[in-house]
């Protein structure tokens, strides 16, 4: 069985959009050249909104590597954990929204709206702000962004107030209102006391010294965070959950909303939110800027300003698509039972003893990627093919202007090769 036909053979199905992948293949005894090799390999993408199949398999590894962290791997006996939830400030702070409050616990009396009505399940209101004015998406988009910080700070001087080093899995999930928040299971026994001591501060019982509410840049959690035991028994039902919760989490933030609205103002909130650390500007904070206003109209300064100092930078695209926050859906501690990257070396391991026959070993240089396109856009790469129609390579191999200037620092390749943006 080749790559390919693994690829499309998966228990999730075949790849939404596969990567292909060209090289030379070689004897690694001889170094004789055996000729080309063209496979073709899944894109790994955790969303599933681009690949079905791919975000499966995500979910997939980590149900498996959330129950090798719950059992003990020299007994196999379920180990003792805890279920943290720690929540988001409240309408205090960003403003009020649609909500469906119920009396009695999740099965009570819907209890009416500050709208005035009662929001059933699936309401398209729910989450939305009741005063889109006055609601402040800002600091919306800024905790966001600042929430990867506060959970790992968080589980630090929870680990200090219990005198050791904690085992963690936590998933980030938003909720309607577009604030995520967090879901985690702890290995040992974390009591509400304990919790309650580590987020709204107070005096360790354990030292006798007073401890600070835990906090990063000017955000803290809500007042609705809570720990709860794992029973004996429960620990696959809560993995199960916290699975169920990641395949949720990996949707692209706001898909289910309309373009133009709320999703849209929480986006644009989440970039203007982002900061780079780079020692120059690296991007123009989500916004492109046009290359055909060149300020003399010179073909050559055209294409230098289309480098990648005038195109979102990757951290303004993750804030953008994440409404502020750029960090992992999915988390786990170093000492957890197992990575993604064990676990995906067993899978490319299996793969590899199935296939059939005993084959000479061999070496293939793959080559590198190659970046077409016509019409280049936001995020999109350039292509010497679309360099070429505004420059001209010069005698020397360096990619000069009309007048036979090159731009400052600019060497471009005069072939066909890798991306010209990269000198």
């Amino acid at each position: 069985m080749t790559a390919t036909e693994r690829l499309h053979s998966s228990t999730h199905g075949p790849c939404a959009r596969p990567v292909q992948l060209a090289g030379t293949e070689f004897d690694a005894s001889t170094g004789e050249r055996l000729g080309r090799k063209t496979v073709e390999r899944r894109c790994g993408s955790r969303l599933a909104s681009q690949c079905p199949s791919c975000s499966a398999l995500y979910a997939a590894d980590a149900r498996a590597l959330i129950r090798a962290g719950l059992t003990d791997p020299d007994t196999g006996r379920p180990l003792p954990a805890t279920f943290v939830t720690l929540t988001a400030p409240g309408a205090s702070v960003f403003g009020q929204v649609h909500s469906q409050r119920r009396s009695g616990g999740k099965r009570g009396k819907v209890r009416t709206c500050r709208c005035g009505r009662r929001h059933r399940d699936g309401d398209p209101l729910l989450g939305l702000p009741l005063d889109e004015a006055s609601y402040r998406y800002d600091l919306a988009a800024a905790y966001n962004a600042a929430a990867g910080r506060l959970a790992a700070v968080t589980w630090q001087k929870l680990g200090r107030v219990l005198g050791e080093r904690l085992r963690v899995v936590r998933v980030m999930e938003y909720q309607a209102r577009g604030l995520v928040h967090v879901h985690a299971l702890v290995i040992g026994t974390v009591s509400q006391a304990d919790l309650d001591l580590v987020v709204s501060g107070g005096t360790n019982p354990r030292t006798g010294r007073r401890i600070a509410p835990v906090r990063h840049g000017r955000w803290n959690w809500g007042p609705r965070c809570h720990a709860r035991p794992v029973r004996t028994g429960h620990a696959d039902r809560l993995g199960a959950y916290m699975s169920k919760v990641t395949a949720y989490a990996v949707k692209a933030a706001g898909e289910d909303r309309p373009s133009g609205g709320f999703a849209e103002k929480m986006a644009r909130a989440g970039a203007a939110a982002c900061r780079c650390s780079h020692p120059r500007p690296d991007c123009c904070d989500g916004e492109r800027t046009s290359i055909l206003t060149a300020a003399d109209g010179n073909p050559v300064t055209v294409v230098w300003q289309s480098r990648p100092s005038q195109v979102p930078c990757r951290r303004h695209k993750l804030a953008r698509r994440g409404w502020g926050y750029r960090g992992h859906v999915f988390a786990s501690s170093r000492n957890w039972g197992t990575t993604f990257g064990e676990l995906r070396a067993k899978r490319a391991a299996w793969a590899a003893g199935r296939q059939a026959g005993a084959s000479t070993p061999t070496v293939v240089l793959w080559e590198p990627p190659q970046y077409r396109t016509d019409r280049p856009g936001p995020g999109a790469a350039w292509s010497l093919d679309s360099v070429r129609k505004v420059v001209t390579p010069g005698p020397t191999g360096t990619a000069t202007g009309t007048d036979g200037r090159a731009p400052d620092g600019a060497q471009w390749p005069a072939t066909a090769g890798p991306d010209p943006r990269r000198p």
